[in-house]
């Protein structure tokens, strides 16, 4: 379920962006730059990184990072490297496998904090 509400959360983000975007006036666009475009946006928008330059080039700000990352994609593809008991999660927030930095949290503290991330998008 925690999954689900990151990739919900990357996937609202997403959305925000391409939403957002300038209007393109077909009839000045040729129809293979206009391809381009549209291809160099959705290559982008399936990434953080990539969200993270569209962001930047198209508003001229910065997105903020979303809360616990690394628990989302350790959630995603290493499962077995993060625990949850009595409603918390614990997980290596370091870089790399140092487990030099472990992180407990709760699930309602991931939600609150999400619930600010939201509210600190900041982008036409």
């Amino acid at each position: 379920m925690m999954l689900t509400i990151f990739v919900l959360s990357e996937s609202y983000v997403s959305s925000l962006i391409v939403s957002n975007l300038p209007e393109r006036d077909e009839n000045l666009i040729d129809k293979a730059y206009e391809k381009i475009i549209q291809q160099y946006i959705s290559g982008n928008i399936r990434t953080r990184k990539g969200r993270k330059g569209l962001v930047k080039k198209f508003y001229n700000t910065d997105i903020p990072e979303m809360p616990h990352t690394k628990l989302r994609d350790a959630l995603a593809h290493e499962i077995n490297k993060v625990d949850l008991k009595n409603n918390r999660f614990k997980y290596d927030n370091s870089r790399g496998n140092r487990n030099e930095n472990i992180i407990e949290v709760s699930i309602d503290e991931i939600i609150n904090e999400l619930e600010q991330w939201f509210l600190n998008l900041e982008f036409p």
